[in-house]
């Protein structure tokens, strides 16, 4: 998924915003999440699940919650190499 934030309001919600991604990531939900450098947005990669379970879990974050996000955009990702996810105590 990727995320195109409204500027003036990710601000203020991006520790709730982080925490929630950080609990996704602890229970296998969330593989990857980053920000673009100049804070346009974002790209999230989720783990695998329904479309209604996906549906929920971004309808559950802080940026969409609190009117953040100008646009959403969702499209299916097929890895074609593995990798580890970052070691726990990066998230703390």
């Amino acid at each position: 998924m990727e995320l195109e934030y409204i500027p003036d309001k990710f601000a203020p919600v991006r520790p709730d915003h982080r925490n929630y991604l950080v609990g996704l990531t602890r229970e296998g939900k969330l593989g990857f999440a980053g920000r673009f450098d100049d804070d346009s947005g974002g790209v999230f990669l989720y783990g695998p699940g329904t479309e209604q379970e996906l549906q929920t879990l971004m309808d559950n974050d802080p940026y969409i919650l609190e009117g953040v996000v100008a646009r959403r955009t969702v499209r299916p990702f097929v890895p074609g190499v593995a990798f580890g996810l970052l070691p726990e105590d990066h998230y703390e």
